[in-house]
């Protein structure tokens, strides 16, 4: 793709060997050059097909939600939020592997505008692909429009709840699209490529999945700009659109910004600050890349310093809040009845796989302080960052709980899933429960983040999410299904209601803590001095990733592919 720097660095070349006299000229021939270079890209057949990907993607995509939205039954019964969530992440998975290749299967005005603003597209690219984008929802909504009655049509539309206002849908809008566009950012990290790590489309559904049901009762969930003109063109339906134009496009921008300034390295971090402010983005590359080079000797040298402080702190504040404020949201009771408690756990453990995919290389996506005690009782981190990690968590839960309140209308705030005691059971049995499922979730975070396993066990973000999933499935009935003290404390503050609530702490830590020690001590210990452990703990030395031991036997390899 061409660089959009391509004036201005062409004249500051130029400017080497040329007086002021001769800028009219040189911005003539690079005005001259710059067209030469859009014809060409118009009179490729990439350009063409790239575009064609895009607005067949966004048709298929918009057809998919569509259908799995409409109404259905004699009496036109809307299906409940989990339906077209689930459509939407399923469709938006296969597009990936479809078109991925092909164009980055966007399908989506909000992340091509992130992707222009972070400079990984170019404007002609990016202004094709949002005109193919919306062309492409347009057809899909009107085929939908043939097929349908008239009195369905009007079901397909995005339209603020009745409950709330604009303004708190276009913080659901933002925030679930923040989110996706956080998690696409990650995967599509260089970094990521380079490690040989998967590439992550299936933690991109996921992201899909968590903000439409978080935000389908808001807002209908959209996330997409196009997805919400189609319908509109096709109905006349304008009411509030700006909201699914303004939200998606801000939540995206405003995360590729935020991750290439908060979790990039530093190359990635000072080419965004090249871009915006035009500066020459080979140079600063170079540059950049000689300083990392110095600085990773340097720290071959002194091993007493962690990679990723501060970034680590902002990703465990930032991962606890998104995982607080999607579960809770998803949670909330709309309509009167018994809570869905699949879409809930759902939920929970789609959120919390999207946050290890998207923050796992840069602080673990702990998220939880039961996982950092348990990491640090195993001697994984030093107690300094492990403090840190903790507050970061609790922080990052009561924000989210904060903004969700915020978003959420006063009549549907209720406890605002507060985690609560089934009232036939005691504490007692209450405290063992949350024991049992933080154990078993400990477990599994400890086994598929084990450097010494290489991968071999399929998806890390995947299991996470799955044992999170099982968790709520069966502690949802009993105490809620806490496994997270951030979790529990941020609706027990905001909502000032504390019955019970040492249980979620008390539980979750034990659990985690018998977890960890377990699988690290027991089940495939790891071989450290108590003088190595200390040293981790007083953070003299960073943890070591290339230790390794022979399992007590012949190692077993599953022979099923990895989802």
């Amino acid at each position: 793709m061409q660089t959009l720097a391509f004036c201005h660095n062409f004249i500051r070349q130029k400017s080497m060997n040329y007086s002021p006299k001769m800028f009219i000229f040189c911005a003539d021939q690079t005005w001259k050059e710059d067209t030469m270079g859009i014809r060409e890209e118009l009179q490729s057949r990439q350009f063409w097909c790239s575009l064609l990907a895009e607005a067949t993607g966004t048709l298929i995509f918009v057809w998919i939600v569509l259908g799995a939205s409409s109404p259905a039954g004699p009496k036109d019964v809307l299906p409940t939020s989990l339906q077209p969530a689930l459509a939407a992440g399923l469709v938006a998975i296969s597009l990936a592997h479809c078109f991925g290749k092909i164009s980055g299967a966007q399908v989506n005005p909000a992340l091509t505008m992130a992707f222009l603003c972070t400079r990984k597209l170019d404007a002609l690219h990016a202004s094709s692909y949002i005109l193919a984008q919306c062309l492409g929802a347009i057809l899909a909504s009107g085929f939908f429009y043939l097929m349908l009655p008239s009195s369905a049509i009007g079901q397909l539309v995005t339209k603020v709840s009745t409950e709330g206002n604009a303004g708190q849908a276009l913080g659901m809008e933002l925030f679930s699209t923040f989110q996706l566009a956080l998690t696409i950012f990650a995967v599509e990290d260089h970094r990521r490529h380079e490690l040989g790590e998967p590439a992550g489309i299936l933690a991109i559904g996921f992201s899909v999945i968590a903000g439409a049901l978080a935000a389908g009762t808001f807002s209908g969930g959209s996330m997409n700009p196009a997805r919400s003109l189609g319908p509109a063109v096709i109905t006349g339906f304008w009411e509030h659109h700006w909201v699914y134009w303004l939200g998606p496009i801000l939540g995206a921008v405003l995360a590729g910004v935020s991750y290439e300034f908060f979790f990039a390295d530093s190359a990635s971090r000072e080419k965004l600050v090249a871009c915006l402010t035009c500066r020459d983005i080979e140079i600063v590359e170079a540059a950049s890349m000689s300083r990392s080079s110095l600085s990773a000797a340097v720290q071959a040298k002194s091993p007493d310093k962690e990679e990723h402080g501060t970034e680590a702190v902002f990703a465990e504040f930032f991962g606890t809040m998104f995982y607080v404020f999607f579960g809770l949201g998803a949670s909330l009771r709309w309509i009167v009845g018994p809570s869905n408690v699949l879409q809930v756990a759902l939920a929970f453990g789609l959120v919390a796989a999207t946050m290890v995919q998207s923050l796992g290389h840069v602080s673990g996506a702990h998220i939880n302080p039961a996982v950092t005690m348990a990491f640090l009782l195993g001697s994984q981190l030093s107690l300094f960052r492990a403090v840190f990690y903790v507050v970061a968590q609790v922080l990052g839960g009561l924000a989210g709980a904060a903004v969700l309140y915020g978003v959420t209308p006063p009549a549907l705030r209720g406890n605002l899933a507060l985690n609560t005691m089934h009232p036939s059971i005691n504490v007692s049995q209450a405290t063992i429960v949350e024991i049992i499922l933080t154990l078993q979730f400990v477990l599994c975070v400890f086994a598929t983040y084990d450097e010494r396993r290489n991968g071999r066990m399929g998806s890390v973000a995947l299991a996470v999410g799955f044992s999170l999933t099982l968790g709520h499935l069966f502690g949802m009935y009993y105490t809620g299904a806490g496994m997270n003290p951030a979790r529990s404390f941020a609706p027990a503050v905001i909502t000032r209601n504390f019955t019970n609530h040492w249980v979620y702490w008390v539980g979750p830590i034990i659990g985690g803590l018998m977890g960890g020690f377990l699988y690290d001590f027991i089940l495939f210990p790891r071989m450290r001095s108590i003088s190595e452990r200390l040293s981790i703990l007083k953070g003299d030395r960073p943890v070591a990733t290339n230790t390794s031991r022979e399992p007590p036997g012949d190692p077993i390899e599953l022979k099923t592919q990895a989802l």
